[in-house]
């Protein structure tokens, strides 16, 4: 399925989704693999997860926010959130757009949600709860493609799966008026998707599906639990939610999609869209900060969350293949970085982590459109900030 195909579907049925309030939201799934709760609106306080400082504190600030605001204004309509961390320090924050964006906005932040997904698996590894080399079908025999599939091939798309966004047989998933639940991803992975010899490197979304059924599975727990438990609660990540399995507890940063030949933007407001949120889940379905992206980076770097074991193997890369759990290698002005990017309707994000200088940027954008990106922008702040 194609990008221009899915924002077209997406125009024609996002109307019908402004029906879905909290009062028809269900409060759990007929599903065993996870529970699901109403998102609310109620305005809370905002967590500021790394320390609020001036932008100025960065030598190179200005140049900073001159390239922010450029890009915004010329990609606009749209909002955008940055933020440049070294450790736990933040030495650049800034928003732009119209209207601008808080680095504390909540944004749907699309396949970044896959490192999270992947960091929680290598936690339960490192406790013993799940081994990646294993067969699937000894945790969770009902997802497993194939008997010798591992979580690992999952993690690092070399299972075989098709991505579901370029297989024709998923195109019912572009029903937005629907919840979708991870018993029905799971079966719409195994019926329908189709495989390719393992070991080579295909991006696979429906890789992720399976590989987010059988951490809840053998971690006896849904999956938001999860990640909750292993990554978020252990960093004081308060701002991050995998959306409709969780509260989300105030408005999102409203996104737009374009949609016709002539640029025409589709406001989605600052509501959840159920069906894209449940339709991504452990592949995409990530509401969260680009404070607590940054937070997340620099304690994965920093050798706060993994074991350095454990930190050597999310990097490792298949051959031939720059991705290696949940993460990949890109270069970032001439230089080797690690980071993801993530694209949902209505946002575009980018975070990328720089091993050289310990400098982290996200990147976070309220605008899908075919040909908008948010990594351009994410390397030029990295390498300003950089001197380079």
């Amino acid at each position: 399925m194609s990008l221009r195909s899915t924002l077209v579907a997406l125009a024609l049925v996002a109307a019908a989704c402004s029906s879905v309030t909290e009062a028809n939201a269900p409060t759990t799934l007929p599903t065993a693999v996870t529970t699901t709760m109403p998102i609310t609106t109620v305005e809370t306080a905002v967590t500021t997860t790394l320390p609020a400082v001036p932008a100025s504190t960065h030598p190179a600030s200005d140049a900073l926010d001159e390239a922010l605001a450029t890009w915004a204004e010329t990609n606009a309509p749209m909002g955008v959130a940055a933020i440049i961390t070294s450790g736990d320090e933040t030495v650049w924050q800034s928003g732009a757009g119209d209207p601008a964006a808080s680095v504390d906005g909540l944004f749907e932040v699309g396949s970044i949600t896959k490192t999270l997904v992947a960091i929680t698996a290598l936690r339960l590894a490192e406790e013993g709860r799940i081994d990646l080399d294993a067969p699937i079908v000894g945790y969770a025999e009902s997802v497993a493609p194939s008997p010798t599939t591992t979580l690992r091939q999952l993690l690092n798309h070399t299972s075989g799966l098709v991505d579901p966004e370029v297989e024709p047989s998923l195109e019912s998933l572009l029903d937005l008026t629907r919840i979708y639940t991870p018993q029905e991803l799971v079966e719409t992975t195994l019926e329908a998707v189709g495989t390719l010899a393992p070991g080579r490197y295909r991006y696979s979304n429906s890789g992720y599906w399976l590989a987010g059924a059988t951490l809840a599975e053998a971690g006896d727990a849904p999956l938001e639990v999860l990640i909750r438990e292993m990554v978020l609660d252990p960093l004081g990540l308060e701002d991050t939610f995998l959306a409709w399995a969780e509260p989300v507890p105030r408005p999102l940063v409203p996104g737009y999609v374009a949609f016709t030949a002539d640029g025409g933007e589709l406001p989605l407001g600052t509501s959840i869209i159920p069906a894209m949120v449940t339709g991504a889940w452990s592949a995409g379905g990530v509401v969260s900060t680009a404070s607590d992206i940054a937070a997340l980076f620099n304690s994965l770097f920093g050798g706060t969350l993994l074991e350095p074991a454990s930190l050597a193997e999310l990097l490792e890369l298949p051959d031939g293949s720059s991705y290696g759990l949940g993460i990949e290698r890109r270069t970032a002005d001439g230089n080797d970085a690690w980071g993801h990017n993530g694209v949902i309707a209505g946002y575009r994000s980018s975070a990328i982590h720089d091993p050289d200088t310990g400098l982290t940027v996200v990147v976070l954008s309220n605008r899908l459109r075919a040909d908008f990106d948010t990594e351009p922008i994410a390397s030029q702040l990295l390498a300003t900030a950089a001197d380079r």
